[in-house]
């Protein structure tokens, strides 16, 4: 047989948990009927049950560990390896807090997630006239091909503790033409990044109405009054965070289809 094993819940979008969660894994193993499961995890692991085909895992250490599948029949075993990242739960941002990204580079506990090297993602700039402040975060369309995703991550926030329970942001968005599909989600997680999902989905033609409009021309924004707020904490999907004192959220955008917008 060959080991083969995914996690159970097919939203987890990456082997990642907070620190006392869990993960249910489940066999996925071929070429062969097996006769034997053998679950194995590091850091100190608690494997709910190590000879069955699915098991529960719980993970109460932050930091990077794996997970072992080993499965055989008469004719011999295999084994499989998945690296987990367990992540330290406890919030970054525990009261209100505004974010005008006036120091240099990625604040602390932020992170820029770039699946596509060599292309253009999340970088911090001062060469604009800003909502708030001097400093701003921004994707440059024109050096984006088609269907590009980049990631902009909070750090994680006590949200049920937080006053009024909200989350809202400023954003300026030239669309080069009419027809440019352009995307920003926001999505938000309480497994510390394992699973995501969407919270507000923000269009082209939502996005430049008010702000920079519809042009071919580079843009950046020049004045204040060419940004507007969005309030995420208006959307209905916003509510299943409200009572979570663990919550990261995630800017995603997605160049449209014509790319270079």
């Amino acid at each position: 047989p060959i080991a083969d094993f995914y996690a159970a819940n097919s939203a987890l979008t990456s082997y990642t948990v907070c620190e006392g969660g869990s993960i249910t894994f489940k066999d996925f193993s071929y070429n062969g009927t097996i006769s034997s499961y053998n679950w194995s995890a590091g850091g100190g692991a608690n494997i709910a049950s190590p000879s069955a085909s699915v098991t529960s895992i719980t993970f109460p250490t932050a930091g990077a560990t794996t997970v072992a599948l080993t499965v055989g029949n008469s004719t011999g075993s295999n084994t499989k390896v998945r690296n987990v990242y367990v992540m330290n739960a406890v919030p970054g941002i525990t009261g209100p807090t505004n974010e005008s990204f006036e120091n240099q580079g990625v604040p602390s506990g932020w992170s820029v997630i770039n699946p596509n090297s060599n292309s253009a993602a999340w970088d911090q700039t001062f060469d604009v006239v800003c909502y708030d402040g001097f400093g701003a975060f921004f994707i440059e369309g024109s050096k984006c091909a088609t269907g590009q995703i980049d990631y902009l991550e909070t750090p994680i926030i006590d949200v049920a503790n937080n006053q009024d329970q909200s989350f809202s942001f400023a954003l300026s968005y030239a669309q080069k033409t009419t027809t440019q599909n352009d995307v920003l989600k926001v999505q938000g997680s309480k497994d510390c990044g394992g699973t995501w999902n969407e919270i507000a989905s923000l269009s082209a033609s939502f996005m430049q109405l008010n702000t920079g409009g519809v042009t071919t021309n580079s843009y950046v924004p020049g004045s204040q009054f060419e940004w507007k707020v969005v309030d995420v904490s208006a959307y209905p999907q916003w509510n299943q965070y409200k009572t979570s004192s663990s919550v990261k959220l995630r800017f995603v955008f997605t160049e449209g289809g014509t790319g270079q917008g």
